[in-house]
């Protein structure tokens, strides 16, 4: 018979003991089924669970499925946001804790946790005493004035109540984003028949920049009714004229009150003059700028502009979408009514489906290009730096071609006019 020396066996005997409760703490198990949230997702962002700052600010919930191993009844369930809170040194530590909770609950073999975004994303609440975290609509908007999709994990995990050291989980991660990009800037809108040509530069910081989102007021398909709640007037003026559009209070004589841009004495918006004692354009005495937005807003935007140059579209703005462009520097607006005056603006949007500030306002009406000069460029001819030429037609047959297409494109003009009146 081997005799075992007596420190052996009671090493044998701790060893097994460990054995036996890391395989008790192996038997632990959480596991996350589908994922959804309450807020109904219509955009194009890659992935619809992605967290963007109207999200927050619409208070979305998530809802999570977790089941349970059965050998749960020992320890208690909790949820927390950050980045490795399996450790408990990031979940407790009161002078930089990077973990913060957003959930606790009963253990049960199943249930549903429903997380607010706000909980989510409120970074800066992380306490490290272990209290439940709860986000308001101040935490949709961040300290810092630039971002790019940022990484977020929640931890569903079984904790030991008696040393908060964690047992078993599992993580769950999605990117937020709550800073939209920058604006562009010199948007211009050149006129054509029953469509604009928008134009802009890029913002110096492209970062996190997918496409721009492209508004327009009056409301396509509701120019009437816009114009009439907006107490709109439009007068069509022959082709190739810029059609003017005048705001309420605008008649020439007395101070023009509450109508932006209007000049004492004087007549506001496109080829107004200006009235004795005040100049086109100049805020009349008595009367402020329309709710201290059309002030910024070119002359002739059209009464009621909801657009202001650095604001951030909400849900509201929906309605004013009028099209989209990806990264570039231009856009065609088609589907509008010639004659009536639009105001366009150009916001960019990121990968999480943030629309950013407004860019400036510009304001135009659509109308027939049937001017001789006007025919003469969309046939190719160039201006300035002397006489006219056609580009692209060498020697002598850029002269002939030049007189053909100068006989031509006034002979068409003129049967355009002709036509139309």
């Amino acid at each position: 018979m081997i005799r075992l020396p007596a420190r052996w066996w009671v090493g044998s005997l701790v060893a097994v003991g460990l054995l036996g409760w890391a395989g008790a703490a192996a038997a632990q198990s959480v596991t996350i089924g589908q994922v959804t949230r309450a807020r109904t997702i219509n955009d194009t962002r890659p992935n619809t669970l992605y967290i963007s700052r109207a999200d927050c600010l619409a208070g979305d919930q998530f809802f999570f499925p977790i089941t349970l191993s059965s050998n749960y009844t020992s320890y208690t369930f909790e949820v927390w946001a950050g980045p490795n809170c399996s450790d408990r040194a990031t979940r407790y530590n009161t002078s930089s804790p990077t973990c913060w909770k957003v959930a606790e609950g009963a253990t049960s073999t199943a249930t549903t946790e429903q997380i607010a975004v706000q909980a989510m994303v409120a970074t800066t609440k992380a306490n490290g005493t272990g209290s439940i975290v709860v986000g308001t609509v101040d935490d949709c908007t961040p300290t810092q004035t630039t971002m790019k999709p940022e990484d977020l994990t929640l931890t569903f995990m079984l904790v030991n109540p008696s040393t908060n050291d964690y047992v078993a989980g599992a993580t769950w991660s999605t990117k937020y984003d709550l800073v939209g990009p920058p604006a562009p800037t010199g948007v211009t809108a050149g006129l054509g028949e029953t469509m604009l040509k928008v134009t802009w530069t890029p913002p110096s910081d492209l970062t996190d920049l997918t496409s721009y989102q492209l508004y327009c007021f009056p409301i396509r398909g509701q120019e009437s009714t816009s114009a009439a709640d907006a107490g709109i007037t439009t007068m069509g003026l022959d082709a190739g004229d810029l059609d003017v559009v005048i705001g309420p209070d605008a008649a020439a004589g007395s101070d023009a009150s509450d109508d932006a841009g209007a000049g004492t004495g004087g007549a506001s918006g496109d080829d107004a003059s200006a009235g004795t004692g005040g100049t086109a354009g100049a805020a009349g005495t008595g009367g402020a700028a329309d709710a201290g937005v059309e002030a910024s807003l070119p002359a002739n935007c059209p009464a009621g502009t909801p657009f202001a140059e650095g604001a951030t579209p909400d849900d509201t703005y929906v309605q004013y979408q009028c099209g989209t462009a990806s990264v570039g520097t231009e856009a065609t607006v088609k589907g509008l009514v010639d004659g009536v005056t639009y105001a366009v603006a150009v916001s960019g949007l990121d990968s999480v489906g943030n629309a950013g500030p407004l860019s400036n306002v510009a304001c135009e009406a659509p109308g027939p290009i049937d001017d001789f000069f006007d025919l003469y460029k969309q046939a190719g001819g160039t201006g300035g730096g002397g006489f006219c030429s056609l580009s692209g037609v060498p020697g002598r047959a850029r002269h002939a071609g030049l007189a053909g297409s100068i006989v031509f494109l006034a002979a068409a003009a003129l049967m355009r006019r002709r036509s139309r009146r």
